[in-house]
């Protein structure tokens, strides 16, 4: 009897302690210098987050000297800067603060995160990688001489009438989008303000207007308005791919893709010159009485 109590209470005391290696910690910034990222006395408690953890940056500079894994990074305030590329595998919330370059952030597939500023949120020189999904629900943020790129399934979802734009008066801020942005909330104008926008994967504009002040160029890939808008001064530009749906374009339209106005049935209403190079095709869909839905092409 001596032995099974001796045999069940180290089976007990091994357990927990695995269960206590395995549990996730939150570890919060809290600036002391040097301004190292890896070193433990530089956040509370003392410790490096790992990539099971939550990392929780309010103030102050981390200097990200090499690539970092964590599960969830609350991002309040501070600036995050270094060669080193930062990994989110679960959650992201980001608030307020800045992550510069020249090193990354990456948002993983799979991961869910928030892009909601109370304060300022910049990307500056700083390239974002996003292969999860990113839903931005508040206020504006600063793209300055940085890159947001959506990778295939990776999403952006703009959920209101908020503005990204670059304010440095340097090279410009980019976003590449090969995955999908959608804006399917607000019903005035969000705006991508002296931001360049190269769409290779699906520009979907369901609700308010989507305006670009840089000309809006498409490769390959989607560009739909369901029900939504688009305008820029300098042009739309569909080198490849299709643009479709039934909403209002306000620009110049040059096309050498595919024009399915309606897609399925509407109307897609372009308030400006349209240019149709020989490559191009434009598909008109209509419905006769009584008869089913037919489809011509020019």
């Amino acid at each position: 009897m001596k032995r099974t109590l001796q045999y069940l209470i180290t089976v007990t005391v091994a357990l927990l302690a695995s269960l206590a290696v395995g549990q996730a910690a939150t570890y919060t910034w809290n600036g002391s210098a040097p301004f190292d990222w890896f070193n433990p006395d530089n956040w509370s408690p003392s410790g490096v987050p790992g990539a099971a953890d939550r990392a929780i940056i309010n103030s102050g500079t981390v200097d990200l000297t090499a690539d970092a894994d964590v599960a969830d990074l609350e991002m309040r305030g501070g600036t995050v800067a270094g060669p080193g590329s930062l990994t989110i595998s679960n959650a992201l919330s980001w608030t307020g603060g800045t992550m510069n370059g020249p090193g990354s952030l990456v948002i993983a597939a799979g991961a869910q995160g928030e892009l909601a500023p109370l304060g300022q949120v910049v990307v500056d020189g700083c390239r974002v990688e996003n292969a999860g999904t990113v839903v931005w629900t508040n206020s504006s943020f600063y793209l300055q001489s940085g890159v947001w790129s959506n990778a295939a399934g990776g999403v952006l979802e703009i959920q209101g009438d908020y503005q990204c734009w670059d304010s440095d008066g340097g090279s410009q801020g980019e976003v590449h989008n090969g995955g999908l942005v959608r804006k399917s909330a607000g019903t005035g104008t969000a705006q991508f303000t002296s931001v360049r926008f190269r769409n290779t994967g699906t520009l979907e504009i369901e609700s308010g207007t989507l305006y670009f002040d840089q000309p809006y160029v498409q490769t390959t890939g989607s560009t739909i308005l369901r029900g939504g808008n688009l305008t820029t001064p300098n042009g739309v530009d569909i080198q490849g791919g299709s643009l479709g749906g039934s909403g209002t374009i306000t620009a110049k339209v040059t096309c050498s893709g595919l024009v399915n106005p309606g897609d399925p049935v509407g109307v897609l209403r372009i308030v400006g010159e349209y240019v149709q190079t020989a490559s191009a095709a434009l598909t008109f869909k209509w419905r006769a009485r009584s008869r089913a839905l037919s489809s011509t092409s020019c």
